[in-house]
C-alpha cells in the first residue's frame, strides 16, 4: 500500500495528465513540464510514481537516456479520477447519447452502419472538445473503431452493442465505477389492498425535499387526498388529461388540495398527443416509479408499481417537460391563496 506522499504524488500526477487532456486530447506533457508542474516533490519521487502508473493509468512514451520524455493520461487513469470524485467529461452522459446514435446507426443501416463526427455532433448538445473526448473514450475502451484515420467515421464494435443493450436493459454503468445498483424493485398490489398502495406512496413521497412529480391522465380525488404524504415546502405538479377536466373539477380537488402548500396541476388534450399512458409519480427527478392504473384505482384490481430504471426515469421526466411546457394551468395553489 502506497502511503499518503505517494498517493499525493500520483494523484497530481493524474490531475495534470489530465487537465492537458482536456486542452488537446493527445494530451502529451513533456517530462520537464511535469517536474515543474509539481516542483513541491522531489523528481526522483515523480518519475518513480510515473513508472509505477505506466501502462495501467498513464502511457510514457520512451526514449533512450530520458526518464520522462513524454507522458500522458490513459483512460484508465481518468477512470480513477472520476470514481474518486474528480470533475472528468465522465461526469455527464454525453458518452451514452453517443453510443446510443451509434448502436441506432448500426440498427437502422444493415449495409452502413458508421457515422461521421459531424453527424454526432448534430444531434448533441455539448462542447465540441467534450464530444471529442467521449468519442476518444469510446474508442479507446473498444466500444467504438474507427472507420478511418484523421477523425473520421465510426462504427460500434460488438463490445459496444453488448456493453449499450447492458445499460440499456439493467443499468450497468460504462465504465463500472460504482456498485452495480439493480433497479427492479416492484410491488404487488391485489384487489383490496388499498391500504397497501396508499402505504407504498407515503413511502416514495415523504422522502422528497423539492419536488413530486404526478403523471396520470386520470387523475382523481385519490390521488390528491393522498398528497397530504408529501412534507411541507416540497413542490407537487400534476399532468393530467381533459377527459377529467370538466367544471366540477376545480371545485373537487380543492378540499384535497388545501392540505399541501404548493400544488399547481395542468392538463393536456387527449388530441395533442398525451404521450403517458402510464401513470408515475417522481421523487426530486432522482427515483420514479411506474404505477400501471390510476392513483385513485389503487386496490381496485391487481397491479404492480415498478421502479424505474436511471435511464428510463430520465426519459420520463424530459417527455414530463415537453408535456408541461405546453400543457394547460388548471389550478395553482399558492396563487389561490394570494387572492
Amino acid at each position: 500500500m502506497m502511503n499518503d506522499k505517494d498517493e499525493k504524488i500520483s494523484w497530481e500526477i493524474l490531475k495534470h495528465l489530465y487537465e492537458e487532456l482536456e486542452k488537446d486530447t493527445y494530451g502529451d506533457i513533456k517530462g520537464e513540464e511535469l517536474f515543474r508542474k509539481l516542483s513541491s516533490f522531489d523528481k526522483e519521487d515523480i518519475i518513480y510514481m510515473a513508472k509505477r502508473m505506466d501502462e495501467e493509468f498513464v502511457n510514457i512514451l520512451k526514449a533512450a537516456g530520458c526518464s520522462i520524455p513524454n507522458i500522458n493520461i490513459k483512460m484508465k487513469g481518468v477512470e480513477k479520477l472520476h470514481k474518486e470524485g474528480y470533475d472528468t467529461f465522465l461526469k455527464s452522459d454525453e458518452r451514452y447519447e453517443i453510443l446510443e446514435i451509434i448502436y441506432d446507426q448500426d440498427r437502422e443501416n444493415i449495409h452502413r452502419g458508421s457515422i461521421s463526427r459531424k453527424a454526432i455532433k448534430e444531434q448533441i448538445d455539448a462542447e465540441d472538445n467534450i464530444i471529442a473526448l467521449n468519442i476518444k473514450y469510446l474508442v479507446k475502451k473498444g466500444l467504438i473503431e474507427e472507420v478511418a484515420a484523421n477523425a473520421g467515421p465510426v462504427e460500434i464494435t460488438e463490445r459496444g452493442r453488448e456493453s449499450y443493450e447492458a445499460y440499456i436493459n439493467s443499468d450497468v454503468e460504462i465504465p463500472r465505477t460504482s456498485p452495480h445498483r439493480v433497479y427492479d424493485k416492484q410491488i404487488d398490489i391485489g384487489a383490496g389492498e388499498e391500504q397497501k398502495g396508499e402505504n407504498l406512496f407515503r413511502d416514495i413521497v415523504e422522502l422528497a425535499q423539492d419536488e413530486i412529480i404526478i403523471i396520470d391522465r386520470y387523475a382523481r380525488e385519490g390521488l390528491y387526498e393522498w398528497l397530504r404524504y408529501v412534507p411541507s415546502g416540497v413542490k407537487i405538479k400534476v399532468v393530467t388529461g381533459d377527459r377529467v377536466i370538466n367544471r366540477n373539477y376545480k371545485e373537487m380537488i380543492k378540499t384535497y388540495i388545501n392540505k399541501v402548500s404548493d400544488i399547481e396541476i395542468r392538463y393536456l388534450e387527449d388530441k395533442e398527443n398525451f404521450e403517458s399512458h402510464e401513470r408515475y409519480v417522481i421523487r426530486d427527478r432522482e427515483d420514479g416509479w411506474l404505477w400501471g392504473h390510476s392513483f385513485h384505482d389503487t386496490g381496485k384490481k391487481h397491479h404492480t408499481p415498478s421502479e424505474l430504471k436511471p435511464i428510463n426515469l430520465k426519459k420520463k421526466v424530459d417527455q414530463f417537460e415537453k408535456a408541461w411546457e405546453k400543457a394547460e394551468r388548471v389550478i395553482q395553489n399558492e396563487e389561490r391563496k394570494n387572492r
